[in-house]
């Protein structure tokens, strides 16, 4: 909801925007601990913007940071043929998954627990152990297959190399 704010300046600029919440929070619909949901959510959205009149559909472009970069780069090898482009700010493919990295992540940069805070968006609750030993197998796009696909959505990655949030070593995959 916060980002509602840009919404004022992309209107004037002639752009239409839909804000979503990531998965796992909010009001999304999609379930957390279903790798999959967040598909099913896209595909839904994306085929109400079809039967909009106001919208064309060829020009879709997301974007999303943080979490929502993990998500948007899925999406962009999910529901490649429609979409114009994806922005992935940040977010991880795999390496934020590792066993290592949740045991290491609080205590780099962030502000606050950040891998509680994922085992809880992921669906684990409080759960932090089982999550730190299922999150690999269960949500890596290169585990899953994701990043092998042979095409994807046009893809535009943004990330610092000395981010301590997310891995860097994921936009590298």
């Amino acid at each position: 909801t916060e980002l509602v704010t840009w919404a004022e300046g992309w209107r004037q600029k002639g752009v239409g925007v839909i804000i979503v919440k990531i998965p796992g929070t909010g009001d999304s619909p999609a379930l957390p601990k279903d790798p999959t949901s967040p598909d099913r959510e896209w595909s839904s959205l994306l085929d109400w913007a079809d039967s909009q009149e106001g919208i064309d559909s060829k020009r879709i472009c997301v974007w999303a940071f943080s979490t929502g970069g993990f998500y948007a780069i899925r999406l962009a090898h999910t529901h490649l043929d429609r979409l114009a482009g994806v922005v992935a700010l940040g977010g991880g493919t795999h390496h934020m998954f590792d066993k290592d990295w949740l045991d290491n992540v609080n205590h780099l940069e962030y502000p606050f627990d950040l891998a509680s805070t994922l085992a809880y968006k992921f669906g684990y609750g409080n759960d932090l152990e089982t999550f730190k030993k299922e999150a690999s197998d269960k949500f890596s796009l290169l585990k899953d297959g994701t990043l092998d696909k042979p095409e994807c959505a046009r893809l535009f990655l943004v990330n610092g190399v000395e981010d301590e949030i997310f891995p860097i070593d994921d936009y590298y995959l």
